[in-house]
């Protein structure tokens, strides 16, 4: 090598500077192949993954089936209702101007804050929440004079089953209710959601798939507030079928006013009573007393009104007509003479006196 000046010239290429290219070739090469990566590999997932932020499939609830007497007349019908939805991804992106929000809302649904912001956190950012329960028409005021300035927020409306006269149809008609773990487990295969309802007892619970009908769907294009734009693509809903049962509406009503006077002239303060047509086996009427308001359970029943009815010692809840157990007594005079007619021990004009006591030996 040969010296310039009398000093010595350095290599050109150093330790340190064939590390760090050697470095920068390790990063660029190890981008590239994560830009394959992205590209080619996983192209079609993370595209698929855009769109699923842009377009969203919101649920349109059908209606239930209405449940009828022999004649037609209406026992229960499907009463429009308001409730406040939020949208979590529309809600404010200043963290100051979302608790602000947050802290609004609470006070006017009444719901506790901390509640609904784990209930927030908890769902889709781009589905509609449901805050609350049933809007209070003083609510609904406040709430559609605040909506302009409460982003995310909006008031829809559904249907609420509301029950005609429950303390006289409530054990046959029944009611609804939202899903419990247990429910969510069971029907979760039949396409039910968190947050539906689901017939509880009597004709709601034994008729659930015919009255429940078929939910439907949209697919909106939302923006990145989580507005929707636009709607791409839907399917209506498909409301419940009706439902007739053989019960007189008329007929169950003087059932249940002649069994109330009976228990009031007997010192008694709980029974039973059914009605048959016994050409048919058709129940006609079906009364147990005393009754309860199911419409407590669809719309929201407290605790206090619940520990209530449980703690009652005449057991409202239960259907003495279906779920009561009592000695036969004069009804078993039926099996008694079938089995005399069968065995030729009497006919049907053989006339049986029945005194008010039973001779024993003399």
């Amino acid at each position: 090598m040969i010296a310039l000046g009398g000093v010595t010239p350095k290599a050109r290429w150093s330790g340190r500077l064939i590390a760090a290219a050697s470095l920068a070739v390790l990063m660029v090469g190890g981008l590239s192949v994560k830009l394959a990566e992205l590209q080619v590999t996983d192209g079609a997932t993370l595209a698929g993954m855009a769109r699923a932020n842009t377009v969203h499939r919101i649920v349109l609830e059908a209606d239930r089936g209405i449940i009828y007497d022999r004649h037609g007349a209406a026992l229960v019908t499907n009463s429009p209702v308001w409730n406040l939805e939020v949208t979590p991804a529309a809600l404010p992106v200043d963290a100051r101007a979302r608790t602000t929000e947050l802290a609004e809302l609470a006070r006017i649904t009444g719901v506790p804050e901390e509640k609904l912001v784990a209930d927030l956190i908890a769902s889709d950012p781009y589905a509609d929440v449901r805050v609350g329960g049933d809007l209070t028409q003083a609510q609904q005021l406040a709430l559609a004079e605040r909506l302009p300035d409460l982003a995310g927020a909006s008031i829809a409306q559904r249907s609420m089953r509301t029950y005609v006269e429950p303390l006289v149809f409530g054990h046959v008609v029944g009611y609804v209710g939202p899903l419990n773990g247990a429910d969510v487990k069971r029907l979760r295969t039949y396409g039910y959601l968190p947050g539906e309802v689901v017939g509880k007892v009597g004709v709601e619970a034994g008729f659930e798939s015919m009255l429940r009908g078929q939910n439907g769907w949209a697919d909106v294009q939302v923006d990145a507030r989580g507005q929707v734009m636009r709607t791409i693509d839907s399917r209506a809903p498909v409301p419940g079928s009706s439902v007739y049962l053989s019960v007189d509406a008329a007929l169950q009503r003087t059932t249940a006013q002649s069994l109330a006077d009976g228990l009031v002239r007997n010192h008694k303060t709980a029974g039973a009573s059914v009605v048959v047509d016994p050409r048919t086996g058709e129940v006609l009427a079906l009364v147990s007393l005393p009754g309860y308001d199911t419409n407590l359970f669809t719309h929201g029943i407290s605790q206090a009104d619940y520990s209530k009815l449980l703690d009652d010692l005449n057991r409202p809840l239960l259907n003495r007509a279906i779920s009561g157990q009592y000695a036969p007594g004069s009804t078993f005079k039926m099996v008694t003479a079938t089995a005399g007619l069968q065995e030729g021990k009497i006919t049907a004009n053989t006339l049986l006196n029945c005194p008010s006591y039973i001779n024993v030996n003399g």
